[in-house]
């Protein structure tokens, strides 16, 4: 019987419940953050939308979209010049939540399209990121498997905004040129 228990209370461990989560609103905590607020005229996240089939229904497009507008406000990437507004798509490829074991794994991968105000491409890329935790860093499925998620966003967020400052980078210069 003590057996039995053990089993019931591991298997619980292991998968968490992570099968019913609500939509989740992704909201990175490592983004560089400013204290001069952004005009919110500088960028605007056009649209969003999700590969059929590839995208778990725990992410709708409206929670990206906002998660996407937060994260961009925050980290202030575009500066406040109100003359050279910047456009946002996204199209979300994959996002996966961890299934059960005792290492778990979570992906986020989204193709952008960035277009400054005269309708230019800056930046056209696809972005993937994996983040995982194991059972030595939660003990818990459920508890696992969202950081495994949060990891799999926050890396997703850094890696755009490296690429993202690249490329405006890059266009500054052939401004200057």
């Amino acid at each position: 019987m003590r057996s039995l228990f053990l089993a019931i209370g591991l298997t619980s461990a292991l998968a968490g419940c992570v099968t019913n989560l609500p939509p989740v609103l992704l909201m990175p905590k490592t983004v560089d953050s400013v204290s001069t607020p952004l005009v919110t005229s500088v960028f605007e996240v056009t649209s969003v939308t999700l590969q059929e089939g590839k995208v778990e229904p725990y992410l709708t497009a409206e929670n990206f979209k906002i998660a996407l507008e937060e994260t961009i406000k925050r980290a202030n990437v575009f500066g406040s010049d109100t003359n050279k507004p910047y456009a946002v798509n996204a199209h979300v490829l994959e996002a996966t939540f961890p299934a059960a074991g005792f290492t778990m794994s979570s992906a986020l991968s989204v193709h952008y399209t960035v277009t400054n105000g005269a309708g230019r491409e800056v930046l056209k890329e696809d972005i993937r990121y994996e983040g995982t935790a194991s059972i030595s860093e939660e003990f818990l499925g459920s508890a696992r498997g969202l950081l495994a998620f949060q990891r799999a966003q926050q890396g997703h967020f850094s890696l755009f905004f490296d690429k993202l400052k690249q490329a405006l980078k890059a266009e500054a210069a052939r401004q200057i040129n």
